[in-house]
């Protein structure tokens, strides 16, 4: 059940009771507005008890509700490192990790320049089993900041997507474990490898006997 606007009710502690149980009892989900007009205390039940949807202006409310002096150019950019910065929203933080894959597909995704989220935020992302696969692959190419290490990314699945998009540190350890996981020089890190960017982090490296040996897969 969704309720858009429950104006009407009066903060008296009678009706706000059984209102509060009703909540409860039918699991009813709110989509609140920042212009709604309710209760502080039953603002405060909607949000103590979960029982709201996951829309960027719900948790937009609460916020504004909870904090402070918070960034709003940081909270439009980097929307989930944000709110898991702030220790007064640690209620939310649990609601929007226990619902990991619909905030993403309903929140994330949907904030057109959320696309400087931290690398500890992404890889949490990617490696929640219950996240779709298609939506971590939308996050990956949105994402402006890159993984360090191609193996933090626990499904191989992914690393295609990493490479074809770019969103990996180039270095050798992470082409080697992508060519050995492709079992082929294949046209997804040819394109990854002629990036001028790229190549010219990667010809910093010291050929040396060492490096032939670490990276057998290469040659000079």
């Amino acid at each position: 059940t969704q309720i858009s606007d429950w104006s009407t009710i009066k903060d008296s502690p009678e009706i706000l009771e059984k209102v509060q149980s009703v909540i409860d009892e039918f699991g009813i989900k709110f989509d609140l507005a920042m212009n709604t007009k309710m209760s502080s205390s039953m603002v405060e039940h909607i949000y103590q008890n979960n029982a709201y949807k996951l829309t960027p202006q719900t948790i937009n409310t609460f916020i504004a509700n909870k904090c402070e002096n918070i960034d709003a150019e940081s909270l439009q950019k980097a929307h989930l490192s944000t709110i898991s910065s702030r220790s007064e929203l640690v209620r939310l933080q649990e609601y929007i990790d226990s619902q990991l894959n619909t905030y993403v597909e309903d929140v994330f995704l949907k904030l057109e320049i959320n696309t400087q989220e931290t690398v500890e935020i992404i890889l949490k992302i990617l490696n929640r089993e219950e996240v779709k696969e298609s939506l971590k692959i939308e996050v990956i190419a949105r994402q402006d900041n890159k993984i360090f290490d191609i193996h933090l990314v626990e499904s191989a699945d992914l690393w295609d997507a990493l490479v074809e998009h770019n969103k990996l540190l180039p270095t050798w350890d992470n082409v080697s474990a992508y060519y050995e996981h492709s079992e082929e020089l294949n046209a997804t890190l040819i394109a990854y490898l002629n990036i001028e960017a790229n190549a010219l982090e990667l010809s910093k490296v010291r050929v040396d006997k060492q490096y032939r040996e670490e990276y057998a897969n290469f040659k000079e």
